[in-house]
């Protein structure tokens, strides 16, 4: 009977179930407070913080690896692991 109910608010006789079933899927979606978009949210900032990590990893990890025979290598080795993790503060 939910069709009945919809009619009442104003729909008037309308016989197509599809445009009503269309309106009611499409009311949660739009609502500023729907829990989905909290969801989404969460998992959005969760998965830039994760991609920050991985940029930084990365930038580690070359500098790990560039120029291994390299004599000065330890030296500028930890000033540039220095200078990443002053960018990131």
């Amino acid at each position: 009977m939910p069709e009945n109910k919809s009619r009442s608010k104003g729909q008037g006789d309308s016989t197509a179930p599809e445009s009503v079933d269309a309106a009611k899927v499409a009311k949660p979606v739009q609502t500023s407070d729907s829990p989905y978009q909290s969801i989404f949210a969460s998992l959005n900032h969760d998965l830039e913080e994760k991609i920050y990590q991985l940029s930084q990893a990365r930038l580690i990890a070359e500098a790990v690896t560039r120029d291994l025979q390299d004599h000065d290598y330890y030296t500028r080795l930890c000033a540039e692991c220095l200078d990443v993790f002053e960018a990131t503060i």
